[in-house]
């Protein structure tokens, strides 16, 4: 899948893909999984070195689920839950979760 046009066709909401990163961080794939009602963006996220995975999905579809998720879930204010899990080291992790928030505010 090379683009968000193309993942919107397969999913029942609208992905949002990040426009810039920090650190060096680059897109290095995108997937869509699951069906039609329950499916996700999956956002494959590398330096080179380190790697993360941010996950997309339909807050109504499919609500937060227990544990970790939901501490890791950032909801947008048009319904998207997303998680970011990953490798990178705690202080970049965190850094890149408040990147990834403040750029979601304005999709």
């Amino acid at each position: 899948m090379s683009n968000e046009s193309e993942a919107a066709e397969r999913l029942s909401f609208q992905p949002w893909i990040p426009k810039g990163l920090p650190f060096g961080m680059s897109i290095e794939s995108l997937e869509v999984v699951g069906n039609a009602k329950e499916s996700a963006f999956i956002i494959r996220l590398t330096d080179g070195f380190n790697s993360s995975t941010l996950y997309q999905w339909d807050a109504q579809a499919i609500p937060l689920g227990l544990g970790t998720i939901r501490e890791l879930g950032i909801l947008t204010n048009k319904g998207l839950n997303m998680a970011l899990l990953g490798d990178l080291p705690d202080p970049v992790m965190s850094r890149m979760k408040d990147h990834l928030t403040k750029e979601a505010q304005g999709y």
